[in-house]
């Protein structure tokens, strides 16, 4: 058992010093598993304050990847905005439960990859907008369903929001969330 441990503390480590922005299933639970068993035992142990910042960076960027894959371009962008103000000293005091930036949202927006991607997809929102929500535009606006009531679902509240302001502005149609 305290190999496993220590293969596991390895792993966290090198998690640590791993210069890509994504993570695996394997090592997502190595991570899980460390802050588990350190939160059991001794916390001075400095691998279970790194699982705890590897999994919040992780896990940060995973809410980011699937704002912009299911919500809309500008829901993400609001998002890198709020991983931005967590990562700033003097808005985090406002922001955080510590008042104190957060390292995860400081990594992720330090990332050169993360800040390409944050630029393709202003670039996206400017010229195209997000197609899931271009084709749901196209349906809602079609003749067949111009005059009827229409219901849509959306997983998250701020695509919601966010829908309701375009469709009051662009077409007048009365929504709610």
């Amino acid at each position: 058992m305290k190999d496993d441990f220590a293969y596991l503390k390895t792993l966290v480590k090198r998690l640590g010093e791993k210069k890509g922005i994504s993570c695996t299933q394997e090592e997502l639970k190595a991570i899980e598993m460390v802050i588990n068993w350190k939160w059991r035992g001794n916390k001075n142990d400095m691998a279970f304050y790194n699982a705890i910042s590897i999994s919040a960076h992780y896990n940060k960027l995973h809410i980011a990847y699937r704002k912009c894959l299911t919500c809309s371009y500008e829901v993400f962008l609001e998002y890198a905005q709020r991983l931005k103000d967590e990562a700033d000293p003097i808005k985090a005091l406002e922001l955080t439960e510590t008042g104190k930036p957060i390292k995860a949202s400081k990594r992720i927006i330090e990332d050169l990859r993360f800040q390409k991607i944050e630029n393709l997809v202003r670039q996206a929102k400017d010229t195209e907008g997000h197609p899931k929500f271009k084709k749901l535009e196209e349906l809602l606006v079609s003749p067949g369903m111009k005059h009827s009531i229409k219901i849509v679902f959306v997983y998250e509240v701020d695509t919601a929001h966010y829908f309701k302001q375009h469709f009051q502005q662009l077409y007048g149609l009365k929504t709610d969330v």
